[in-house]
């Protein structure tokens, strides 16, 4: 259920709240489906245009970072954590 709901509010929550708390649960989307946090970072950078004015996609960079970082952790959770 987790891993459904999580991802979702996330993606709502780039309309709904400030960057900050996207951003936060953008990393906590990761952990459940890694590549939840680089179509979020997608829909930011689409929605707000902001490679448009600074040059730079932020959102699909911190979205590719949260991917990175949320596929290291499910692998080692995998690894380490499978007889729990």
């Amino acid at each position: 259920m987790m891993r459904f709901v999580v991802p979702t509010i996330a993606m709502l929550s780039v309309f709904w709240f400030p960057w900050p708390l996207t951003v936060i649960l953008l990393f906590a989307a990761s952990i459940f489906v890694p590549l939840s946090g680089l179509v979020i970072g997608v829909l930011a950078d689409v929605v707000y245009g902001a490679s448009l004015v600074s040059g730079m996609p932020y959102g699909t960079l911190v979205g590719i970072t949260a991917f990175i970082v949320g596929s290291l952790l499910q692998r080692y959770g995998k690894a380490h954590f499978h007889h729990l």
